[in-house]
């Protein structure tokens, strides 16, 4: 019989370039290699069409070089940004960052025309020192796992990545928070393989957005409202729309039918 083949390590450089094991990655990766997990991102708009590349050339060369399924969410009058979504494994996940990121880095690339060159894997494995801010987008309960208790999680994925990792206290109007990833390529790749593999260890109850939180639609201001779908029954004697009975305390008194005077009109 042949021989097992041996496990492939988490690399801290990409496709072709560097053979440096990314640290304790792999341990935090142990038996999480065929789950599949979303890593939600808020990309700048100058900055979605050189990853999409012309043609899509980019965006194709992402998805068959990391495996991963790779949406770009419609543009939002308005914003400055776009929900980028990635899912994958673990391992995927943090090469699809990577080679995201490699390709921004690409000369000319800083415009949103499309017009950049197709995916180059050695350019996008090799970095050039230039500093990236990665945003995540997270829920309450995932924020909970990155940080740790006293602090202790997130400071240890800044020690072990190098890269410069916090959480914005004020939530979204999703009530989702926003965590930020700064440093160089391979420092933001480090720590978004250490984020991921930590995020995939939680339940899925605490790591997947709600229903509200994935639309990134609110309720309507007229649910509550009686008369509309979705609001309470209205009370008994009173009308659909909130409006009081007759001869509700504050209102004016209703004519009596065919002219008859109103009651102790007379004596």
């Amino acid at each position: 019989p042949c021989p097992p083949e041996p496990r492939t390590r988490t690399m801290k450089r990409g496709i072709n370039g560097g053979d440096e094991p990314m640290p304790n990655a792999d341990a935090a990766m142990e038996g999480a290699q065929e789950e599949t997990m979303v890593l939600r991102l808020m990309i700048p708009n100058t900055q979605v069409g050189t990853i999409i590349g012309k043609g899509g050339a980019n965006i194709k060369g992402i998805r068959e070089l990391s495996g991963c399924k790779m949406q770009i969410a419609d543009m939002v009058i308005g914003s400055t940004e776009r929900l980028v979504s990635i899912t994958g494994s673990v391992t995927g996940v943090t090469k699809a960052v990577e080679l995201m990121l490699g390709v921004i880095e690409e000369p000319g690339s800083k415009t949103s025309d499309g017009g950049s060159s197709a995916l180059n894997p050695e350019m996008a494995s090799e970095g050039t020192g230039q500093s990236h801010t990665l945003k995540l987008v997270l829920n309450n309960n995932q924020v909970g796992g990155i940080i740790g208790k006293g602090g202790s999680m997130i400071k240890q994925m800044r020690e072990e990545s190098g890269a410069f990792i916090k959480v914005e206290a004020t939530p979204t109007a999703e009530d989702e928070r926003i965590g930020s990833v700064q440093g160089v390529k391979s420092a933001v790749t480090i720590a978004t393989g250490l984020i991921a593999a930590k995020l995939i260890t939680m339940p899925k109850s605490a790591s997947q957005p709600s229903k509200l939180q994935k639309t990134a639609m609110h309720p309507s201001p007229y649910a509550a409202q009686p008369g509309y779908p979705g609001a309470p029954p209205a009370m008994p004697g009173y009308s659909p729309y909130g409006a009081p009975p007759a001869g509700y305390p504050g209102y004016p008194p209703q004519q009596s039918p065919y002219g008859a005077p109103p009651p102790g009109a007379y004596g």
